[in-house]
Parts: C-alpha cells; structure tokens; sequence
C-alpha cells in the first residue's frame, strides 16, 4: 500500500491508504501525515428505496458514517431516502449504469474492493476483488463496462457487465490515478495527481491503452472529472479549489469555477446538463464555501443553484446521478 502525502490526494477522509477529504474541514485528506487506518463495523442493509429518480448517490467516507446516501437531485436540500452500510467499508466514489446496477470502490482492507448493488437495491449483490488495488474512482462506458482506477498499482481495470474479473488492465500514461469519465464518442479521461500543485488529464481514444494526448494546462491536484453530453469537460482541482472546464477536443480551460467550491472532489454529470459537485471542504483548500455539501450547477454557469445537498452529508468524496448520462 502507498504512503500518501499531500501532493498524493483526491479522495477520502481519516482513513489512511487513499486520499482526499478533510474531517469535518478540520483534518488533512487520507493518506495525509498523521491520518491512521480503522476498522469499520459493518451495519445492516437499509430497506430498499422506492424513490424516483432523478437521483444523487453520495458517498460518506469517515467512519462515523461510512455509508452511501441517496438522495432527490432536483430537490432543495433535501433528506436522504435511503442508506446504503451493507458491503461498505471506507467508500470513496461511486458510478452508475443505465440500468440502475451501483457500484462503490472501498479501501477497506489489504487492497480493497468494489461493491455492487441491483437497481433500487440497498443489499449487497457482489463485491469486485480481482484487478482491485485501492480503489478509488469508477465509470461506466457506453457498453456497459464498469472501469476503476487504482491507486496501489497505478492502473485502470475493465470489467464487463457482469464480470468480476478485469478484461483489460491499462498502465500507461497513469501515475497516482483518481477521477475517471468518459465523453460520447467513447474517449476516457484519468487524472493523475503528480504533487500538491500538478497534475494531468490523459486521454485514451476508443479501445487503446497509450494515451491519445495529455491535458495539463489549468490541471493541479486533480480528484475528479465528468463530460457532459457535448464533451465538455470538467476536472476538480482539489487543492487548488477549482473546477477547470475544457470544450470538446481542447487542452486549454476556457471557463474556471470558484464560487462556493471548497475542496472539489467528485463530479458528475446527468442527462440534463447539470454538473454537481463534492464539497469535501479541507482547510489547505482556503476556499470560500461551506464543507460537506454537494453544490448543483445549472448547465453553463459558474454559480450553484439554491439546490445545495448538506443533511446527512459528512466527509463526502463521490457522487453518482441516476439516469447516468451514458449511454
């Protein structure tokens, strides 16, 4: 296992092996000096939610919570309506097929794993071992393939629907990987965090494993990226709290969100254009909005609606919106 430092971040919260976020806005990321290992006990299933979607799934990594929470997307800050413990253990991010299927990568233990979990389903299904090595962010591709990127070895795993083992396994190009996504034409996105200040963004065309081209101009201590359905793309920049937007095909950001961001993690995507986006909140992140909340962009803007998620939100790193805006 790793030994993170601060340069090394984009993920979760006192729980050392991974990454990113802060307790409560007060403590250093995972991986940080001083952040130790603990054990989690496992809770029971919540009862299945009958919510309709649209839908936010968010994962809670410190383990006081320790969970992944369900919650109304197009709604006011609203209550969760469902809690996910069953099967999680230190989650970090989370991804969603078009058939509803969750999956969630853990560090767990040793290396870690991927949860599965059914559509509407709070019960763990199976869990995803082989070709996992500290998991830390996911994506489905337009064939239905769940992708991982893992932090131990620096790779980036295929499976295919229904699949426990990796079909494809990509080194290339990845170095400390963390957020993952892919555009409509199939291409796939990595951030690789190379130190507290940089970072890049490799993409890899439609079945290649070198990438096509890098992406470092505006790219700093990056968790998270999503596309949106024109190919824009979006790169959390962590430590540098800011979103960095990139068009379709461009190496260079022509728009920069910084209001309300404070320690951005994960991003995601729907089939509406909106982005929203983890506020871990992290006080080396000096940014001027409110930890452990998710903020709600409407398409284009740089500033959040009023539709922020906070209750029930606590040392959050991913999301995960259902419908998924692939395929």
């Amino acid at each position: 296992m790793k030994s993170l430092d601060l340069g090394r971040y984009a993920l979760s919260s006192c729980v050392a092996a991974a990454f990113l976020a802060g307790c409560g806005g007060s403590q250093p990321p995972i991986g940080a000096p001083g952040a130790m290992a603990q054990s989690v006990t496992q809770h029971a299933s919540a009862p299945a939610h009958d919510v309709a979607a649209p839908l936010l799934y968010v994962t809670n990594t410190t383990p006081d919570y320790n969970d992944v929470k369900i919650y109304r997307a197009n709604a006011k800050d609203p209550n969760p309506s469902a809690v996910i413990t069953d099967g999680i253990e230190f989650p970090i991010a989370d991804c969603i097929d078009s058939e509803g299927t969750l999956y969630v990568t853990n560090l767990g233990t040793g290396l870690g794993f991927v949860s599965e979990y059914a559509a509407g389903k709070t019960k763990l299904a199976k869990i995803i071992t082989k070709g996992i090595n500290e998991p830390v962010y996911c994506a489905i591709d337009s064939a239905g393939s769940l992708w991982v990127t893992n932090l131990g070895d620096d790779s980036v795993t295929e499976y295919k629907k229904g699949s426990t083992k990796p079909s494809t396994t990509i080194t290339d190009g990845v170095t400390d990987p963390h957020g993952i996504a892919f555009d409509p034409s199939g291409n796939m996105y990595v951030s690789n965090v190379l130190s507290s200040s940089e970072g890049n963004v490799v993409v890899y065309a439609p079945g290649h494993k070198s990438p096509s081209r890098t992406i470092t101009d505006g790219v700093g201590s990056a968790g998270g990226v999503a596309v949106d359905a024109k190919g824009i793309l979006y790169v959390a920049n962590f430590g540098q709290c800011n979103v960095e937007e990139y068009l379709s095909g461009k190496d260079h950001p022509y728009q920069k969100i910084t209001d309300e961001i404070n320690g951005p993690t994960g991003l995601t995507v729907g089939k509406n254009g909106w982005l929203y986006e983890v506020n871990t909140g992290w006080q080396g992140c000096n940014g001027n909005g409110p930890p452990n909340v998710i903020l709600e962009f409407p398409p284009g803007s740089v500033t959040p609606s009023a539709k922020e998620i906070s209750k029930g939100v606590y040392t959050p790193e991913g999301s995960a919106y259902d419908p998924p805006l692939l395929p």
